[in-house]
């Protein structure tokens, strides 16, 4: 969009944007669990990490840091998504539409036809 001039229609943090809600939530979950289970393990080790609010430590190290996500984020682990599944897609359709397979030796047998 923005080759055509119009860079406020382009997808970023600063225009519109696609903020992954579900692993935001899923994220911060996970990071008030500890809080809930040993209130103990909750304590900060350093300023630079968060101040203590996000930051869970156990025994002194880091365990678990919530990572601040926007729509680079999102649109990379969809692109990611959909190329592993369409290379799932392509290698079944390889195995199944072949006529002869050492995986699936039967197919005749499960009446699978070409």
């Amino acid at each position: 969009m923005s080759a055509l001039g119009r860079p406020q229609d382009m997808f970023s943090d600063t225009a519109i944007q696609l903020q992954p809600v579900f692993t935001q939530w899923i994220q911060n979950t996970h990071a008030l669990a500890p809080g809930g289970t040993a209130p103990g393990a909750t304590a900060s080790t350093s300023l630079t990490w968060g101040g203590g609010d996000d930051l869970v430590a156990v025994s002194g190290k880091v365990a678990l840091l919530p990572i601040p996500l926007g729509t680079a984020n999102f649109l990379v682990h969809h692109i990611h998504a959909f190329t592993i599944h369409l290379t799932v897609l392509i290698l079944l359709k390889g195995v199944l539409f072949t006529r002869s397979s050492r995986l699936i030796p039967n197919k005749a047998n499960l009446r699978f036809r070409l």
